[in-house]
């Protein structure tokens, strides 16, 4: 049986105000929340770039 892996995202969502707080002092609570938004498609395209023979599935 070969070997399986899984990978998920756990985060908040990028709303203006509860996200990215910190960031939000400098920014703006809604920049910030735009700014997390941009961070989880960064995240979600590498796994989408995982190749196929390195155990990636489309589900």
């Amino acid at each position: 049986m070969p070997a399986t892996a899984a990978i998920g995202i756990m985060c908040k969502v990028p709303q203006p105000g509860y996200t990215k707080t910190r960031l939000a002092a400098s920014l703006g609570a809604t920049a910030a929340a735009e700014l997390s938004t941009c961070f989880l498609r960064d995240v979600a395209a590498a796994i989408e770039a995982v190749p196929e023979r390195l155990g990636h599935n489309h589900l």
